[in-house]
């Protein structure tokens, strides 16, 4: 038996990807909404009686001729500060690490400014919880930019950031339950793109690093949730090639 480790078998998703679809995917299936979320039946409309809590948008926008930085997030009303805090310090960090490369000096091989660019959906802020997702977009050289998730799910009583455990108490086999929903739709969102363009005797399971099924539970911490179900958000190279784009899948409780 010939044993692949986790970077040939990296490898050999772009091979096999690239050498079928990679062009038309990435012109045709990955296509960014308004704002900044990929344009597929799982991208983020949550239920209006889950988002009642009163908020501000805070922005940062800064554009000089080294670095463009747009992030636009939510300052909520009577909740933890922690929860504020927190969202405030993610942005932050974020905008000071690139102003921090910008300053450090950018390799003659950059062609275009360095840029940062974040937007935020919810999926539910209410008094019992706020649930929310970032779409960031970094450029810091290389010939694409970097493109990522970053969730934020808070109880609301105890001001405590939730993982994926949480919403299911007493259930040790939660996880065991999820991974066969996520994977089909996994599987159906990459069968979908493929038959867009115009590849459908491609197996989607082939474009992906490795079964879903034999991921731990690390894999899955970026999520939003609503009343019965979980939003799980997978940027590019979680679990398959660039080229594949970003995956959202949703799935009943």
């Amino acid at each position: 038996m010939v044993l692949f480790t986790y970077m040939e078998k990296k490898s050999l998703g772009y091979v096999l990807f690239a050498a079928a679809v990679i062009a038309l995917i990435l012109v045709v299936s990955y296509k960014p909404s308004q704002k900044g979320l990929p344009l597929t039946d799982d991208a983020v409309v949550p239920e209006e009686s889950l988002n009642i809590l009163a908020k501000t948008d805070k922005k940062v926008v800064k554009e000089t001729k080294t670095v463009s930085i747009n992030a636009t997030y939510p300052e909520f009303e009577n909740v933890p500060a922690v929860i504020n805090s927190d969202i405030k310090s993610f942005v932050d960090n974020e905008v000071s690490n690139i102003e921090k490369l910008v300053a450090d000096g950018m390799p003659d091989s950059v062609v275009a400014s360095y840029s940062f660019q974040a937007s935020y959906e919810i999926e539910q802020a209410n008094t019992d919880y706020v649930s929310l997702v970032f779409t960031v977009s970094e450029y810091t050289g290389g010939a694409h930019p970097n493109q990522y998730y970053r969730t934020f799910n808070y109880d609301i009583d105890t001001g405590k950031e939730m993982a994926l455990k949480d919403l299911f108490p007493g259930d040790d086999t939660y996880l065991n339950n999820l991974k066969p929903k996520i994977k089909v739709g996994v599987h159906d969102e990459l069968e979908a793109r493929l038959a867009e363009a115009g590849d459908g005797s491609m197996d989607p399971d082939e474009m992906l690093f490795e079964d879903i099924r034999d991921l731990d539970e690390t894999a899955f911490q970026r999520f939003t949730f609503g009343k019965d179900y979980v939003r799980f958000f997978f940027s590019p190279y979680d679990i398959a090639p660039y080229a594949a784009g970003p995956i959202i899948v949703k799935v009943q409780k």
